[in-house]
């Protein structure tokens, strides 16, 4: 095998490698608050824990954690009576 197709096999193999790492493996996060409620309004404090598991070392400097929630007014059917 010439010089030039090992290091193109060799580069395939190891590009192959880092989308597996990068596609498959997925941080695991678990949010537990303190004092949890139901429901919560702009500007409310919260409190609580991040757990932040992955299956291999991850450097990172910043983590940015936002809380997106959906406001879901039902009103009563008028009844036909």
């Amino acid at each position: 095998m010439s010089s030039a197709s090992s290091y193109a096999s060799s580069t395939g193999a190891m590009a192959s490698r880092l989308r597996t790492l990068a596609l498959g493996s997925k941080p695991h996060i678990n949010i537990v608050l303190n004092d949890e409620r139901s429901s919560y309004s702009t500007l409310d404090k919260l409190s609580g824990k991040v757990e932040i598991v992955v299956s291999h070392s991850t450097r990172f400097d910043e983590i940015d954690i936002q809380f997106i929630g959906m406001l879901c007014d039902i009103a009563p059917l008028p009844h036909g009576d």
